[in-house]
């Protein structure tokens, strides 16, 4: 007998073997809805206690397990939030469908939930300098750990430590908000704090992690994290609550009210929470948020609509790395040089301000229990700014800057290197911003610009500054439209579709923030100025407008606009 005669002997016994097999299994599937209102419950556990198999409900509440064994099998719910327990089943046929299951909810449970949960720190001493932490921040991980022990793990033990799951940024995780994408179209990025502080209407979701297929979008390559927010989705409640951490803010204040879903088929949910901090752990580092969130569902017969609305608007200082050699200098771990004291008060130099309200209209669309279509249309703007010193023909403000430092004349000059380290020792204000000396410069600074603004005779003249206070800006406008279709054609086959579009437009500029006491800066490049001194046009940002006299709120150094759609 041949070669390819044997093979195709082997693979017909293989086949009737699996066959054979396969009539011994059956399919369970189910969805678990909240006995109140009856309402989906997502991350639900469900385990077959006899087959010792265990799944999870996505954001419809439904599950499903495949190779179930005949006979007596004894199906347990339970969850965080839920009552667990019991129910004896009899898988009888191929295909077992127990339709809606009811739970209840442990009310005290799911109101204190909130007050449980770890805080992650977002200071940016665990975050790069580089991207602002938008590519190691583990912030995610509040929202959205699960009950698998090594996602809680990942997102809860060891997001502070930069671990990443299977190695990936979490640009790499594609986040919907009532199927919205939330991700940034130039950066892939998600930023969680656009909904910072709402956590008690923010807790309906399901995940996907790696490879897995999601029912709403194709994810990324660390899968999709899916959020329902919609006010038919929140549990009719008024909730008030303080709490009071050491971490990145001090205070949080939260209220929610939910009506839940109402017999004549709306509902409507509101949420607004203030945190708050003079100062956290590293000094210099304050905190100040807000965050609001309104939305109101409409249930239809067959349909549901909802429109909801968010935003976080955020100002916090920001915490810096240094060298070893400055933290053992300044005795403390918790260095920070990014502040200076200013008429007695700590201020900042690098501050973060970020504010992208969003808003999201959406529409599902069920007329059975095998079809489901749900429509989403969304528009976000707002502003992500980041401060910085900025200087010309002056010294390098840092003050943690090397040529400070003592190791700089450790080599030449070892008796200088010990009377530096001596002076910082004994005064660690010289290790801070030392703002008066930013403002004296600028008012000792009398300066004339000729030819100012690119205007032949132009001249001006008054205080220049050396030292300016700038805003790194990236104002973002998108708008998206997201369409997904599920159809179960029978009890192994569903099809799934969808069309996503999205468009962006992102402006990014420097904005000058605050002239330190001088009358007005100058659009000039202070790196070209040294590498090309003498050559007037080397040193402009703008050789279309040499000369720029600039004024707070103008913008300088880089401007651009990039657009992106897909």
């Amino acid at each position: 007998m041949s070669f390819k005669k044997i093979f195709v002997t082997l693979i017909a016994l293989f086949s009737i073997v699996v066959s054979a097999l396969a009539q011994n299994k059956a399919m369970l599937k189910g969805i678990v809805v909240n006995q109140q209102n009856q309402l989906p419950i997502s991350d639900a556990q469900i385990s077959l206690l006899e087959n010792k198999l265990i799944t999870s409900s996505d954001a419809a509440g439904a599950f499903n397990f495949n190779n179930v064994r005949y006979g007596k099998q004894t199906l347990k719910i339970s969850g965080n939030n839920i009552v667990s327990f019991q129910i004896d089943i009899d898988i009888n046929k191929a295909k077992v469908d127990l339709g809606a299951i009811a739970v209840k909810i442990n009310e005290a449970i799911a109101s204190g939930a909130q007050l449980n949960i770890p805080v992650i720190s977002l200071d940016d001493n665990t975050l790069s300098t580089d991207d602002d932490g938008t590519k190691t921040q583990q912030v995610s991980g509040l929202l959205s750990a699960s009950k698998d022990p090594f996602i809680n793990a990942a997102a809860y033990t060891f997001g502070t430590y930069r671990f990443q799951m299977r190695g990936y940024d979490r640009n790499q995780q594609t986040v919907l908000i009532n199927g919205a994408p939330m991700n940034d179209v130039e950066t892939g990025d998600a930023y969680w704090g656009q909904w910072g502080g709402l956590n008690d209407v923010f807790k309906s979701r399901s995940n996907t992690y790696g490879l897995q297929n999601s029912d709403y979008t194709f994810g990324g390559l660390n899968g999709s994290t899916i959020f329902d927010a919609s006010a038919a989705g929140q549990r009719k409640q008024t909730k008030i609550s303080y709490s009071l951490t050491n971490r990145s803010y001090r205070n949080r204040l939260m209220f929610t009210q939910s009506s839940g879903l109402m017999a004549n088929g709306f509902a409507y949910s509101i949420s607004l929470s203030k945190r708050w901090a003079q100062e956290g752990y590293v000094a210099g580092t304050f905190y100040d948020a807000y965050s609001y969130y309104f939305g109101i569902s409409k249930k239809l017969k067959k349909s549901t609509f909802n429109l909801i609305s968010f935003g976080a608007p955020t100002r916090r200082g920001k915490a810096a790395p240094a060298v070893q050699e400055a933290y053992d200098l300044a005795g403390t771990n918790f260095y920070n040089p990014n502040w200076g004291y200013q008429n007695g008060e700590k201020r900042n130099a690098k501050v973060a301000n970020s504010f992208q309200p969003a808003f999201i209209a959406n529409w599902d669309f069920n007329p059975n229990s095998t079809f489901h279509l749900s429509t989403t249309l969304s528009y976000q703007f707002g502003k992500n700014e980041n401060s910085t010193l900025d200087w010309y023909n002056g010294q390098d403000p840092r003050p943690d800057y090397y040529r400070k430092l003592p190791s700089y004349y450790a080599t030449e000059n070892p008796a200088l290197s010990q009377e530096v380290k001596a002076a910082l020792q004994s005064n660690p204000n010289l290790l801070q911003l030392d703002w008066d000396r930013f403002y004296q410069a600028n008012r000792m600074n009398r300066e004339t610009i000729y030819n100012a603004n690119g205007i032949n005779g132009n001249t001006v003249t008054g205080n220049r500054s050396v030292y300016v206070v700038s805003n790194d800006v990236d104002a973002i406008q998108k708008t998206s439209f997201n369409t997904n279709i599920h159809k179960e054609v029978d009890e192994r086959v569903n099809l799934y579709g969808g069309f996503l579009y999205i468009s962006q437009k992102t402006e990014s500029y420097r904005e000058l923030a605050d002239l330190l006491g001088g009358d007005f800066y100058v659009n000039y490049n202070q790196f070209a100025a040294r590498t090309y001194a003498g050559n007037p046009n080397y040193i402009q940002n703008d050789l279309n407008n040499p000369n720029k006299i600039l004024q707070v709120g103008d913008r300088y150094n880089y401007n651009y606009i990039n657009r992106f759609s897909r």
